[in-house]
């Protein structure tokens, strides 16, 4: 049997997220600004928690109903078999959202689904209902609760935190990248996963620790538990063979092949303690040095990944030049035959008269609307 789920990313990320989607199995799958929507088997639902990189959060679509008025919205929320998911052990927070509908008071709307839920059991069932608190808190299930053009659409968060938040990062510095983007763009720039990866301003490792938990092929849910994991049909035995079979793919990386460097000794010691947090200790290298003093840390021809410092921090980093200019100028002559992949603010168009750059995708990051650029030697 299978039902419909939603996956969140990053808009400008869909086809990234959709290819992940249906690697595990996600089949009818439709992309959306900022989403691809899938049909999946429990095992399918379970592998795509588990497994996929570039997903923000998945919610399982629960109905879907017309509703044009406040007792229509009821009836027809109140009928929903709501406890094949949902027990009296579970919290449940519940956000309205109105929009083009005869329905727009967003909180009218979460009350009255949660009438309609706590009646559902308390009436029709004759048993505890859920407890329905007022604001998100740790532990409670999210209810969304979408009327767009009269369209009811309910969904249940199925992550619980957002997916990335592996579990790994415990130090983190200013600004850092999203894990689910920093696997994104990994993705996005074709990166050889046997290839060496380094990033010249890595803070507090993000792109590295990810790039090491694909080469080997950690899932990214390995460290984390899933809201999911407290619905009454959640099938314990199930979950624990895809686990297996999902650290059975993994596989070891006993040199370095993963290298950090940032000028900023606290962000070398955040991301030390990150790599070792990960497991990634033995395939990972930091060192304190500035962008300047950049050289080819291995003999074998890799890749260059940075997100540089820009808005308030453009900068810093290398004196009265800003730090990607300095690092165009350091790839440009120490790095012949390797790529490089740069996120800067989309005012920013680089340039160097021995590379070739192309601008490989726009996006929002920390809400900030930036450029992704791959660039080679000419």
């Amino acid at each position: 049997m299978t039902q419909r789920y939603f996956a969140i990313t990053a808009p400008g990320f869909e086809k990234q997220l959709a290819d992940e989607i249906d690697a595990v199995g996600g089949r009818k799958i439709e992309k959306h600004t900022g989403g691809v929507e899938f049909d999946a088997t429990n095992r399918v639902f379970y592998r795509a928690n588990y497994e996929v990189r570039t997903a923000n959060r998945l919610y399982l679509r629960l109905d879907e109903f017309r509703a044009r008025d406040f007792p229509e919205l009821y009836r027809k929320t109140r009928r929903f078999g709501w406890e094949r998911l949902l027990g009296e052990e579970n919290k449940v927070y519940i956000k309205g959202v109105g929009r083009k509908s005869h329905l727009i008071h967003t909180d009218r709307i979460a009350e009255t689904v949660a009438d309609a839920i706590r009646e559902h059991f308390e009436e029709d069932l004759k048993r505890p209902a859920p407890t329905i608190v007022e604001e998100q808190e740790e532990g409670a299930q999210y209810l969304l609760a979408r009327i767009h053009e009269d369209r009811c659409q309910l969904s249940l968060d199925a992550s619980g935190e957002h997916l990335y938040k592996r579990g790994w990062r415990q130090e983190a510095v200013e600004a850092p990248i999203r894990e689910t983007l920093a696997a994104a763009l990994l993705i996005r720039a074709g990166w050889n996963h046997r290839k060496p990866l380094v990033d010249p301003m890595c803070g507090s490792a993000t792109f590295l620790v990810e790039a090491a938990w694909m080469a080997s092929k950690r899932p990214p849910g390995d460290m984390r538990d899933f809201a999911f994991h407290r619905w009454k049909n959640f099938r314990q035995p199930l979950w624990d063979d895809v686990v297996e079979k999902g650290r059975r793919r993994m596989r070891e990386i006993d040199e370095v092949q993963f290298w950090g460097f940032d000028a900023n000794p606290e962000a070398v010691d955040a991301a030390q303690k990150n790599a070792e947090l990960a497991g990634m200790s033995a395939c990972t290298e930091f060192r304190q040095a500035d962008v300047a003093e950049l050289t080819p840390p291995s003999e074998k021809r890799g890749m260059i990944i940075a997100n540089p410092p820009y808005g308030e921090r453009l900068e810093e980093g290398s004196g009265p030049r800003a730090a990607w200019e300095t690092l165009v100028d350091r790839f440009a002559e120490h790095f012949k035959g390797w790529r490089m992949g740069l996120v800067l603010p989309s005012d920013i168009t680089p340039s160097h008269d021995r590379l070739k750059f192309k601008e490989e995708m726009r996006f929002q990051n920390g809400g900030i609307a930036v450029k992704f650029w791959l660039a080679r030697h000419r």
